[in-house]
């Protein structure tokens, strides 16, 4: 006669094991995009200082040029522009959640008033162990998060 009591031991102690694997494994996986998450904000923020020199090439007038990237500390940066439409954005990098948040705050066309949008990028750990933007879930570059930050820039210029 089997012996239900050994088997349902036998059976939970191999779930405990594979749920300490896993503890395990996420700890190891949430490790090393702490590490290099530092490594893709600071790609993402030159790209971005970058996309604000090109901006401006286009847009040179004192009325539609973004100022320089002013950086706020080591973990968060903002780029704003000082004539209307008003633009500002604000963007900081949490280590340890880790996640990149940001506000974009700018003038409503039709009355003037101010409102901000915001959102978030988290990271992912790519199989090539190399650590990724996402945006909703969907892995992006830091070119495309750039774009993403800064098209609200273009409202109202026209």
């Amino acid at each position: 006669m089997p012996d239900w009591i050994e088997d349902a031991a036998k059976r939970l102690r191999e779930e405990k094991r594979q749920r300490e694997e896993h503890q395990d494994w996420q700890r190891s996986v949430r490790g090393k995009v702490v590490a290099k998450s530092r490594e893709v904000f600071s790609a993402l923020l030159a790209v971005v200082e970058n996309d604000v020199e090109r901006f401006n090439t286009h847009f040179p007038e004192a009325e539609t040029r973004l100022q320089k990237l002013e950086r706020l500390g080591t973990m968060g940066f903002q780029v704003r522009r000082a004539y209307s439409p008003s633009f500002r954005l604000r963007v900081t990098f949490d280590a340890e959640a880790p996640l990149i948040k940001y506000e974009v705050i700018r003038a409503n066309v039709v009355d003037g008033q101010s409102y901000a949008t915001a959102g978030t990028f988290n990271f992912h750990l790519q199989d090539s162990g190399d650590v990724c933007l996402l945006k909703l879930g969907v892995p992006i570059t830091c070119e495309e998060a750039s774009r993403e930050l800064l098209v609200p820039a273009l409202e109202g210029l026209v």
